[in-house]
Order: structure tokens, then sequence, then C-alpha cells
């Protein structure tokens, strides 16, 4: 054997360099530890805590008396008759002829004149809601004004109630915006006051009926508690009768007791006693007649004892942007405490204090008494005699879908932005933040505010959309490159609904950028308005589409407002990866297809179908059976519009309420025939129907599909003799439903309805449809439990429904009302277009057949789908596609590896300006336990490689809204009727607290767990 010194000091050389630059790359290396939380430490120096978490600073309470808490408060609409502006300055709304409001209420004044008061009077206490108020006002107050706000809310006398960017709507939200808009108010209370100035109560005294899923949210943020106002009144009745205006609100089956949230119902709504209120009144009013006010005092104390369980009663004292004068309230609460608590010496047993809901839940919890359980929920909502604010579900149906449109931008622009690691998007993003937060508000996504202030909505949404895109045009500026040569600028169309985009029917040459905001695979359909030449598409992997060019519906042609002269739409499926874009190279030529002619359907029968489904049409050209053709399931079906008269007698249908003058809807088309037009493509089989001048429908069947889409077009919605109308798409079929029909809550946990039935106290059937009415926000089905059949229809924004006979579904798509239905808002639900006739819209209903498990399955996938769409952006070139693929890359995704199917990352986002190392994650299990035979299971994730442009180095777990860490959050425990001790903890029963890379974590069915993380970015 040949020995070589020489190879031997070579080899030598080689393994101790090996180990020199392993030694380096481990010191340089990240640890991987929990203990290098950046943000953490930044924030602890930033505020500091003094135990003012404590409940030792609520006013003390006299044991063994009746303790009234005294609630100070303002009611603070972020709009609502007047815009967010105009009532946080006190400006007077008179922009708008048709729609204007001469009122002085002033939220700036509430707070300049509430915060001295309470400086003065060591005893008094104040809660204050929107942190989009609240914000507006830090930004222009200097330092020593904001140093005394930040005293007193460490001692208790200003209190954050929700601390949400607004009061949300329980109705007609998604819970991932609801999630969002507290969040964002939650972290600016975090940054200026610490989590001690974080709220643990909820206080929704406004909404118009609760949803339990938002209790769930508020239960999974690590709530104490929630006040809410307004109730059924039958349901109030029977609560008042039995003492069941405090209970244990079971807020998800899924979840269990966790998810539990003690509840308290207002005796009287938010305002003060009738007797009791000082907006206006002089700061010595109750000191001219004591006599009377603690007499008024003592008398309804009483009353409301006899309701409610415990020693302690809260009185909520405030009304609608109240405390503009604040000594007029303070001064006379001070003089009612006082000379009120002076009877004790005579044996009075009444005590009166200036309190907060936190306080006042701990007071309540101290007694330990049981309380009773409720697991449904507070829809829908009626005043005597018989009007349901069920109405408000689908008022506003445009800016209902712009809210949803903004959302799903909004949700690309945060994760391009982290992705990038951008330096200055973070003020951009929030602009946008900021405007959907205050779309959540109860008078907002609503419908319910003034025209004037709905456009301001809109506006602000539109503000918000522009710069978001600067956003997104600043992170493709980053990804698509493979040169130094910079790509074109983005360009966004806002009207493709309505076939119009300049930058695709102007252009013979352009690439279409589709990015995906979910952490799954997704085809997605692009339609595009083109000219009448052929086109040719490319996909990102040099591929050349099939693909189909169709005209324009006349329908659509004719909208009023519509700039386009496009004739055709370029129809093709664009392929998606999770988390990821890709480019699509669009190209005119002289060859190739052209736009598809119809064939008009007279008097037959006909059908269309794919591999999947079989739409079968009599010959009245209306769809009369639908099959599965997988599992040879048919139902037998039949699609229609109707419209319910609005009632005009007692009190009118408006904004809020819808009530029908009969029961029976009338038919759009009357006994006539649906006129038909037949379109078959390579992909896509379009029935083009026209039930009147102002009614029609697109019923399209997309190639692979297995579900039917159902776009339709409403309006403008005749104006004869004044007589209001709400239009419904109803859906009758052969389904035994026995009464029972299912809708969503907030878009994720489903619930069990049944008709003229509430689970928790007996109905007295008075209005028939109406009270039969749900918020539908994502989708709704019956079923036919011997079959194994289950039909689902989903919507692409919220909107009621209901199923009023068995068997059969409706959907309330547009409404046009003549008259105000006197319950705040005083204008009529009348939109007028742009030719100021009566608004059109256009919308889609999606529909599919099933098995009960395979429709959970594709509900769950399709819910996503249709709330957090592709984003679509455009670039102009003149370069050849092989130009275009030697400059620039045409695919990429955020993640490195498919996560469970039963997973979703809802939230990956900035946490704080400047910050590029912490983010804000949210998974979530979309299933509900038993929906699903596999996807109903735990499911596990690693996170410390799951994203392509960096890796998890660290993570730390929180509650829903990030607004404390789970470890540290402790509730209240309360005792049920049924003998349960609900739980201190929340979250996972998975412990993160010393989890080390590769952070495998477990879920839940629908557990939402959130985290911030640490990351170490990859080249």
């Amino acid at each position: 054997m040949r020995f070589s010194l020489q190879k031997l000091v070579l080899a030598v050389a080689m393994i101790v360099t090996v180990q020199v630059v392993l030694y380096f790359w481990k010191l340089n290396k990240p640890k991987r530890t929990r203990n290098i939380f950046i943000m953490q430490q930044k924030l602890e120096e930033q505020v500091k805590e003094d135990g003012s978490c404590d409940y030792n600073k609520c006013n003390p309470v006299k044991d063994g008396m009746l303790n009234v808490h005294l609630i100070p408060h303002s009611h603070d609409d972020v709009g609502w008759l007047k815009t967010a502006e105009q009532y946080f300055t006190g400006e007077k709304a008179m922009s708008d002829a048709r729609s204007q409001h001469s009122g002085t209420e002033c939220v700036r004044c509430v707070l300049n004149t509430t915060i001295p008061l309470l400086l003065a009077n060591p005893d008094r206490r104040f809660i204050f809601i929107e942190m989009a108020f609240l914000s507006r006002f830090w930004d222009e107050i200097n330092d020593d004004v904001k140093q005394k706000i930040k005293q007193l809310i460490k001692d208790r006398k200003l209190e954050i109630a929700i601390g949400g960017w607004c009061m949300s709507d329980a109705a007609t939200t998604f819970y991932n915006d609801i999630i969002d808009q507290h969040t964002l108010g939650f972290d600016f209370i975090d940054q200026h006051f610490g989590k001690c100035g974080q709220s643990r109560v909820g206080w929704h005294v406004d909404q118009f009926g609760h949803s339990r899923e938002h209790s769930s949210i508020f239960a999974q943020m690590g709530f104490e508690g929630l006040i809410v106002g307004r109730i059924d009144f039958q349901d109030y009745t029977d609560r008042h009768e039995h003492k069941k205006m405090e209970f244990l609100w079971k807020s998800s089956a899924s979840l269990g007791s966790k998810a539990s949230l003690f509840t308290h119902v207002s005796y009287d709504g938010y305002y003060a006693p009738r007797e009791l209120q000082f907006e206006g009144r002089s700061a010595g009013t109750v000191d001219a007649s004591v006599q009377r006010y603690v007499a008024d005092m003592m008398r309804i104390a009483k009353e409301r004892a006899a309701v409610f369980k415990t020693n302690h009663l809260m009185f909520p004292m405030g009304a609608d942007f109240a405390y503009k004068k604040a000594d007029e309230w303070f001064a006379n609460m001070d003089a009612l405490i006082k000379h009120t608590n002076l009877r004790q010496a005579d044996g009075s047993k009444i005590n009166l204090l200036y309190s907060t809901p936190s306080c006042y839940l701990y007071h309540v919890n101290k007694e330990k008494q049981t309380f009773p359980t409720k697991s449904d929920d507070f829809f829908p909502y009626a005043i005597p005699p018989k009007a349901y604010w069920t109405g408000y579900f689908t008022s506003r149906a445009g800016l209902k879908l712009h809210v949803k449109r903004a959302g799903a931008m909004l949700q690309t622009c945060k994760e391009l932005n982290v992705f990038n690691r951008l330096s200055n998007a973070f003020d951009k993003i929030d602009v946008l933040k900021k405007a959907q937060g205050i779309l959540q508000h109860h008078d907002a996504i609503t419908g319910t505010e003034k025209e004037h202030v709905a456009k301001d909505y809109n506006h602000l949404l539109s503000e918000g959309e522009v710069q978001c895109q600067s956003v997104i045009d600043e992170a493709y500026k980053m990804m698509l490159p493979q040169t130094s040569v910079k790509p074109p600028q983005q360009e966004f169309c806002y009207n493709l609904n309505i076939s119009e985009c300049s930058s695709t029917e102007n252009s013979k040459q352009f690439v279409v950028n589709v990015y995906n905001p979910l952490s799954r695979h997704v085809t997605y359909w692009v339609r595009l308005p083109v000219s009448s030449t052929p086109y040719t598409v490319t996909d990102p992997n040099s591929q050349q589409l099939k693909l189909d060019i169709l005209p324009v519906d006349d329908k659509t042609k004719t909208l009023p407002g519509r700039k386009s002269q496009a004739e055709n739409e370029l129809v093709f499926p664009a392929k998606l990866s999770p988390l990821g874009y890709g480019s699509f190279y669009v190209k005119s030529t002289t060859e190739g297809e052209r736009a598809k002619t119809h064939k008009t359907m007279d008097g037959e029968e006909f059908a269309i179908q794919n591999e999947h489904i079989k739409v079968s049409f009599g010959k009245d050209g209306i769809l009369k059976s639908v099959q599965n053709i997988k599992n040879g399931m048919e139902v037998k079906m039949e699609q229609d519009f109707y419209y319910y008269i609005g009632d005009t007698m007692m009190r009118p249908s408006g904004a809020y309420v819808f009530i029908p003058k009969f029961k029976d809807p009338t038919k759009v088309r009357g006994q006539n025939p649906v006129k038909v037009k037949l379109f078959k493509g390579e992909h896509v089989q379009e029935i083009r129907q026209e039930f009147s001048h102002w009614v029609s429908q697109i019923i399209r069947l997309y190639d692979t599909a297995n579900y039917v889409e159902l776009e339709w077009q409403v309006g403008p919605i005749p104006n004869q003799g004044y007589e209001g109308r709400e239009v419904i798409s109803h859906f009758k079929t052969d389904i035994k439903s026995e009464g029972h029909f299912y809708t969503d809550s907030n878009g994720r946990e489903m619930l069990k309805r049944t008709r003229d039935k509430r689970e928790t106290w007996k109905l007295d059937v008075i209005e028939p449809v109406s009270g039969n009415y749900y918020p539908i926000t994502s989708r709704m089905f019956i079923q036919d439990d011997s079959r194994d059949t289950r039909i689902t229809l989903m919507t692409d924004r919220c909107q009621a429904g209901g199923s009023i006979q068995d068997g059969a579904m409706e959907l309330m798509v547009h409404r046009r009302l003549f008259r105000d239905d006197g319950l705040g808002v005083s204008e009529n639900l009348n939109e007028l277009d742009v030719d100021n006739k009566g608004i059109t819209y256009k919308g889609k209903h999606y529909l599919f057949v099933d098995t009960k498990e395979n429709s959970a399955e594709l509900a769950r996938d399709m819910a996503l789908e249709l709330h957090l769409p592709p984003t679509l952006s455009f670039m102009q070139t003149t370069k050849s596609y092989s130009e275009w693929t030697d400059l620039y890359n045409t695919k990429w995704s955020g993640l490195r590896d498919v996560i469970p199917p039963n997973l979703h990352v809802l939230t990956l986002d900035q946490t704080r300006k400047g910050e590029r190392e912490i983010y804000l994650l949210r998974v979530e299990h979309l299933y509900e336990v038993n929906e699903h035979k596999l996807l109903s299971q735990s499911a596990s994730l690693q996170l410390e490689n799951l994203f392509e442009s960096f890796d998890i180095i660290a993570i730390s777990e929180l509650s829903l809204g990030a607004n404390f860490k789970t470890n540290e959050v402790k509730r209240m425990q309360w005792k049920t009727d049924d003998g349960l001790l609900t739980p201190e903890q929340i979250g996972s029963e998975q412990n993160t607290l010393h989890l080390d890379a590769p952070f495998n974590i477990i879920l839940q069915p629908m557990e939402i767990r959130t985290f911030h993380i640490q990351i170490y970015p990859r080249s």
C-alpha cells in the first residue's frame, strides 16, 4: 500500500477547514430558543405594568346590600347618521340633499370633557369602546394628556370595553374580519397602555341580535363575559319571568366549555333609565329635586333586582354620544350616589357606586351562584308587535360585497408584505386595515346607515385598496425579476364583475398575475373582458391553455355607468399554488378561438352536464333537477325569482326590518316562460335566463366543477306606486327536510334551525316569513337524512335566508323600499344608480348536491375560496413570451410543503411598524367535531420550515386576538345549572411554553391557534 504524506496533509487540512467553518456557522446560527423573543423585550420596555390588572382598584361594594353598579358610557357609532369623521369632530352632515343629518354629536368633545372630570374625583368611572375614535383622539393630544389617560387606565377609572376598532356587527360579519378588527384595536391598546389596558369584557349593547360565533371568539380572546343589549322581546319576557338574564353561553360544541362565556342581558338596553338620563340637564338637577330622584332610583333598583339572581345590578348610565358636556352626568350622578346611600342610615339596603363592566362581573362571580346555559344564538331579533330585524342581512348589497373584496385584497397585501419583508408597507396596509375595521361596525356593513355615510364607507375602502395595490406592486417588483430589469407596473380592475377592464380590453398583449391568498392549491376561473379577436393564453408552466371566448351578456352591457366597449369575455382556468402567484401571458392573435354563438331554447327540455353534475331544465326554461353523476343522486328542484311586497302599515319594511305585506311572494315572471340562450364552450356551459326586464340570471357549469354557479342580476327594481319590493331567489326541492335547515354563524360553525321554533323559549309565531330568516354569511343547507342527501347553497356576501316551506330554501338578494322603518336612520332604503333609477346589483350563488359528509368537505373548501378569492393584477408588455420568461419568474409559492387539508393559515401579518423579525401567525382547524369522518380528526403541523421565505426560530402562543399570552390567562370560573364548572384556561390543551423546533403544533376541531413567530430569513 502506497503512503502519500502530501495527500494526508491535504486531507487533514480539509477536515480542519470544515470543522472551523462549522464552528463559526454554529456561533452565528440563530439559536432556536424562546428566550430570543426580541419584540417581547421591546414591549416590556415600552409599557411598565404596576399591578393594575387586579380588581382591588374597583370601587368597594357592601355585603348584605343591593349594590347598584353605575356604568358611565357614551355610545359612539363609527358612522351612522354622520360619517365617522363627522361624528368625531362634531361637524354637521349637510353634504347630500337626499341624505343629511344636522346633529352636533362630537366624540372629541366627549373625551375632552370626561377626562378632566375623571381626574377630579377618584370614585368616578367611565368606559370607552371604539379604538377607531380613541386612536384618532390620541394622535391630536399632547404628551401631558396622554400620560393622564394612561394613569386613568392603570387606576381603572377609565376602562376600555371590548377594545376593538369598533363595536362590530354580529350577523353580517365574517369570522376572520371580526378577529382582525379586534386585533387592530388590541394592538393600539398594547402599544400605549400595556396588557392591563386590554379589555376582558364584551359590550355588545346595540347589535341587532347576537351570534354564537362572535361569543366564541370573545371567549378565545380571554374575555370574562359579554354584556348584550337587544334580544327578541319574547325571549326577554321569558328571561324576566325565570331569572335567566344572566347565563353561561356555550358558544361552541367543538371547543367545549373553554368557549363558554358568561353573558348578561341588559335590563333596558344601553340607555340610562328614562328618569335618570342627564344629557342636556344642568349639573344641579338632582340636588334641586333630591327626593324625587332618590325615590326613582330606589324604585327602579327594586324592580330590576327581581329578575337577577345576585345582589348586584348593572345600570348603563349613558346614551348615544352622551357626555359631550360630561359635568351634566357626573355632577348629577355624584349627587344621586350621595343622597341614595345616605338612606342606608334609615335602613335602606341599596348601595350605589361608580363601576365598570369588569368590576361588575368580578363581584357577581364572587357570589358563586349557579347560572343556566344557552347553546343557540339570538337570531332573529324582534320588537313588538311583529317587527323582525332581518332586512339588514341583505340591505345595501353592494357595500356588503365591497367589504368582502377589500378583505380579500387586504389578505393578499399582508401576506406579500411578510414574504418580501417590505420596509415601507406597514402604513399603507394600515389604511385598509382601519377602513375594514370601521366597516365591521353594526351600522356599516349592515347597510343601516344614511346614504351619504354609505358613500363615505365605500370611499374609505377604496382609499385603502389603492394603498394596498401599491404594496402588491412593490412585492411583485421583488418577486418577479430574474435579472436587474424591473417589471412593468401592476394595474388593477375594479369592475370585472360587470365585464369592464381597460387593462385587458384595450391591449393586444398583457400578463395577468393571479395571487392565491389561501394555504392550499386552488383552481380559479379567470374571466376577462376583451375585444372581438382570438387570443392565446400561456400558463406559468409554458403550456398554452384551452380557453373559451363568450359574448358579454346583453343585460350586463346595458348596466348604467358601464363604460366598457368589450363585446367578449376570455375564460380560462388558473391553477395556483398555496400562498403564491402564477403569471398568465395573454396575446391577441388572428387565428384561433372566437366567440361562441348561442342557441335559443324555445319550448323544449334540455340539460347541461360535466363529469360531476347534470343540470336539467323544463320547457319553461326553469331549472328542474340536479343530479350528482358520481353517485347517481338526483334531486328534483325548481329555481325561480320572487318578490315580497314590503308592508307599509304600522311599521313599514325598511333598512333594518323585513315585514312582508303578504306571506306568499309574487313570482317575478308571472306566468310567462323564461327566455333562454344556451352557450357551450370548451370549459364552460352557460344558460342565460331572462325572467323579466329587470331580473336575469346566468347558470354556469365549469369543466371539472362539482358545483353549479348561478350569477343573478336584479334591478332596477320597479317603482310602482311607491310599493317596496324585496327580491328572493327561491329553490323548491323534493328533499324531506321536516322543518329543519342549517345556517352558518359568521362563516364558521353551523347551527341547526327549526321553522317556527326557538331552542330556549316557546315562540308565539307572529310573522311566519321574516321570523324564520337568518343571516347567511357563507352558506345554508337542507338535508334528507333518510337519503343521506344534502343540498347546499353558498353566497358571495351576507344575505337573509330561510326555509319557509319543507324542502325549500330562499335567499334575499336585493331590496328597494320607499318608506323608513322608524328605527333611527330616518331614510328610505332607495339606492339609486348613476341614471337616477333604482340601483342594479349582480351577485353569485353556488349550488351542489351530495352526501352529508362530501358536502361538508366541499362547503369548507368553497367557503374559503369565496371569502378570500385570488387577487388579479395586470402588466402591459410588448415582449414575446420567451423574452418575458427570460426576464421574469412566472410562479412562486410561499409554502414549502402541503399542509393537511383540514388546516389553513388564517393570518400572516406584520405586528409593528418597522418590525421585520416578529410576525403574527394564526393557523385554524376548518372542521367541527363529527362533521367529517377523517377531516374532523386532530391534525398536526410543523412550523419551523413551513414557509419558503424564512425559517421560524421561536414561537410564543397568544390568545385569539393576540391580546394576551395564553399561559397568563386565568378566567373566572362559573357554576352552571347542569353541574359544570367552567375552566380557567383558554387555548389548546397542548402546552407550547417549552416547545422547541421544529415546533410541531396540534389542532383540534375548530381550534384557531395564534402565535408571535420570530423568523430568520432565507436567502
